[in-house]
């Protein structure tokens, strides 16, 4: 049973919480913080049968995409009018220990904190303490960013996204783990020069609802997140809800988590942002369903009117461009439609956190669907959009139409469509294939390709939607484009000009990537973001007008007096540059122990005794076995991550069959104009043991755990890498071999295109061949018949290996 399913709490009357009375008696007994109440509340105004069908629909959507998706936590909550008419979570929101997701889960909502801040402001419009469309200096004291431009910064250009503010201030950005305050992280924009005119063009900024935030502080004199809590969230019942984390918040809060493209994931970080008014609400569903509630009753909430229904009317209408037509921002809600009805509501995304808020305002429709995985949107508003569309079926007394959920390729298409596609403008699109699965990158993203309905379409946690369909010529059209396969040459060096600009810079919870792809350089963006860059002078270079995180602003890079690069600027918020040591050096660490420990250690155990019957050892040499093939055997040598010898002489062996398969790839790859170089094959158990009695724990995935053997004991492993035949060079790669760090995951992103094609060619050609490479290594390649050989001790003295 997969885990979503057997954690899934769910159930359909209207309740404060989606745990059973006795379960929620259960827990109450072991935590210190009281369990929210569970109590069951019906009520009257619509009937359960109503969606009954709807919610069926949507637990099996959501059980499919939390086990496809791989989410930890995902909760929902559909609101008809005044009722919340279903609300429940599944998986689990704290998966350590086990506690369930359920509607009263606390999820960060990231961008969705606009809304409030922007009804906080509306209170003030309301009242005629503040003007829409007067200058916003006026209010705040002090804000003064350059504006070259004509037009004026006004809280209504700030809330629709169209003052022309940079995305993120100088302090207090979405990057900053140092917690500056309110006042600090605005007093940073007045060192900033506006992107674009004021009223001109929609650009997406937090920094602008920071700024509307002070306003609010300035006018009530007291802290931001009490100002909310007193205005806007108690007397909309929202209690539990805050903008800070106070203890019950914390309790309740899941534990979120963080991916990227190589393969990394690690937990969410908990800091909190400078520019608190543009997303730092802590909510959970059933809160933010409560927001829904207030909303449909044309701003009344349980304790007292927040806003004349006229007022949230004019929040959800298009604020107008300079030529009349109407944009995709009212005052805060993003507007749009669903089949021909008006749509609102906002999105959400925050370390480790994605959220989706959509309603019907006419119909009075609404549902709210947060994640605890990072850049999950794509699944929380596909599941909002079809929540909508079921219920809209259900008030019409129809059946929910089916929500079309993808599943993995079957055996062999990966391999059939792998390559690289060009079309007639000369753009690219490149299919990657990783044993059974496809992925696309293509637009500045890499998406997994799925199969939907027969066809194919890209469906990952950030992405869904773009149609591929084939051509019995072998071409594909994407999106209504046709590319054709090409083939896959080996690209131009990376332009010397660069190559101290390649690299990482910034936090650890969040990298800026600089790499070259096809003789441009690229900026990868908060994980999955790739912007091509123009060069406009040495160490600048513009960003995308039209696409991306960051329009119309750019990347610069920073030098010390030596001239070596030491931050690159993002906007206005400066990366520090990471130390990750030169590509090709051989990688280091501190020994927990001394080499006289370790041999002690290892002696003195013995390799596990496994059950079942194995092929006879049937060791060969590969020097022998495999024609042409070249022999760097680093264990063999101090040239390797503990500076030890362990083997007594540079040799290396695998079982008869992988040595065979490693021959057809050795063939394969002299076509291209490469050979194979072998860093590691056969190891004996006693050497996989001192690997792992010396790694520290932080870095043991990258050795085998001697308790389970490795494949490389097995003799079907092996470590290796690519020859230039023409000039005898090693070729480089991302990363170096053994290098214990991301750069050797083999997806990681960063580097030069040959770099990564030179690394692609290998994976191809062993992949065919019958190897599979290791998720952290991109150098070592387990043979798919692994399991049919036994853990081997043997040291190389006695192995004939003809």
């Amino acid at each position: 049973m997969p885990a979503a399913v057997a954690n899934r709490r769910t159930h359909w009357t209207p309740t404060r919480g989606s745990l059973t009375t006795a379960a929620a008696l259960a827990l109450l007994a072991c935590c210190a913080t009281p369990v929210r109440d569970a109590v069951p509340r019906p009520t009257a105004e619509v009937s359960q049968e109503r969606y009954a069908a709807v919610a069926a629909q949507l637990e099996r959507a959501i059980l499919h995409e939390l086990d496809a998706k791989g989410l930890p936590a995902l909760s929902i909550a559909l609101v008809d009018g005044g009722q919340v008419v279903w609300a429940a979570g599944f998986g689990t929101a704290d998966p350590r220990a086990g506690v369930p997701a359920s509607a009263d889960t606390v999820y960060r909502v990231g961008s969705v904190s606009k809304l409030f801040t922007d009804i906080a402001m509306m209170q003030l419009v309301e009242q005629g303490v503040l003007d829409l469309d007067a200058p916003v200096a006026r209010y705040l004291t002090g804000f003064s960013p350059t504006n070259p431009f004509e037009g004026e910064i006004t809280l209504r250009r700030l809330t629709s996204h169209r003052a022309g503010l940079v995305r993120e201030p100088p302090v207090g950005n979405y990057f900053e783990d140092s917690e500056p305050t309110l006042a600090e992280t605005v007093a940073s924009l007045s060192s900033t020069t506006l992107a674009c005119a004021p009223g001109t063009r929609t650009k997406y900024s937090n920094a602008g609802i920071a700024v509307v935030g002070a306003v609010l502080e300035e006018y009530y004199r007291r802290p931001y997140a009490d100002l909310m809590h007193a205005r806007v969230l108690r007397p909309m019942g929202m209690d539990e809800a805050g903008f800070e984390p106070t203890s019950g918040i914390e309790h309740w809060l899941a534990k979120a988590r963080m991916w990227g493209y190589d393969g990394r994931e690690y937990d969410a970080p908990t800091f909190q942002l400078g520019m608190a008014p543009a997303g730092s609400l802590y909510a959970s569903v059933r809160d933010l369903a409560q927001f829904l509630k207030v909303v449909f009753a044309d701003g009344v909430g349980p304790r007292g009117r927040l806003l004349a229904g006229q007022t949230l009317e004019r929040m959800m209408t298009p604020t107008p461009g300079p030529d009349g037509a109407p944009t995709r921002f009212g005052i805060g809600f993003a507007i749009d439609e669903l089949d021909g009805h008006r749509r609102c509501g906002h999105g959400g995304a925050i370390y480790g956190f994605s959220t989706a808020l959509t309603f019907l305002p006419d119909e009075r429709l609404g549902a709210v669907v947060a994640s605890s995985m990072d850049v999950s949107n794509s699944v929380t508003s596909r599941l909002g959009e079809y929540a909508l569309r079921a219920m809209l079926a259900a008030r019409e007394g129809s059946a929910p139409p089916d929500m079309p959920l993808s599943k993995p390729l079957p055996a062999g298409r990966a391999a059939r469509l792998a390559g690289r596609y060009q079309a007639e403008d000369g753009a690219t699109a490149e299919l990657v294939r990783h044993a059974d699965d496809l992925t696309l990158e293509w637009h500045g993203q890499i998406a997994a390709v799925r199969e939907l309905q027969g066809g194919l379409v890209v469906d990952d946690r950030h992405t869904f939607g773009t149609r591929l369909v084939e051509s019995q010529d072998g071409s594909l059209e994407i999106a209504g484009t046709r590319y054709r396969r090409v083939p896959s040459e080996r690209p131009a060096p990376c332009p010397e000009r660069w190559r101290d600009l390649l690299g990482e810079y910034g936090w650890d919870h969040n990298v800026l990537f600089v790499r070259e792809r096809a003789g441009r350089l690229e900026a990868l963006i908060e994980w999955f973001w790739f912007d091509a860059l123009t060069e406009l002078a040495p160490d600048e270079f513009a960003l995308p007008t039209d696409r991306g995180l960051y329009p119309l602003e750019r990347l610069t890079f920073r030098r010390d007096a030596e001239g070596n690069v030491t931050h690159a600027v993002l906007g206005e918020v400066a990366f520090a540059r990471r130390e990750t040591g030169a590509a090709g050096e051989t990688f280091k660490i501190e020994p927990l122990l001394s080499t006289a420990e370790l041999h002690a250690r290892s002696r003195a155990a013995s390799a596990p005794r496994e059950r079942g019957s194995f092929r006879a050892p049937d060791l060969v040499d590969l020097a022998r076995s495999v024609p042409g093939i070249r022999l760097d055997v680093r264990y063999a040598t101090t040239d390797n991550f503990m500076s030890t010898v362990f083997y007594p002489a540079a040799r290396a062996f695998l079982q008869r069959p992988a040595a065979a398969a490693l021959a057809r790839v050795q063939t394969e790859l002299a076509g291209h104009g490469y050979g194979l170089v072998i860093f590691d094959a056969y190891r004996p158990w006693h050497v996989t043991k001192m690997f792992w009695d010396a790694t520290p724990q932080a870095l043991k995935h990258f050795v085998a755990d001697p308790n389970q053997g490795s494949r490389h004991n097995r003799g079907c492993a092996v470590d290796l890498s690519l020859v230039d035949l023409a000039t005898g060079e090693p070729a480089t790669m991302p990363s170096g071999y053994d290098e214990f760090s991301e750069r050797a995951y083999p997806n990681y992103p960063g580097g030069t295109s040959r770099e990564r094609w030179q690394r692609g060619l290998l994976r191809a050609a062993m992949e065919r061949n019958g190897f599979q490479v290791y998720d952290w290594e991109w150098w070592h390649y387990d043979f798919d018949g692994w399991r049919e050989y036994p853990i081997l001790d043997v040291a190389f003295e006695e192995i004939d290996g003809r």
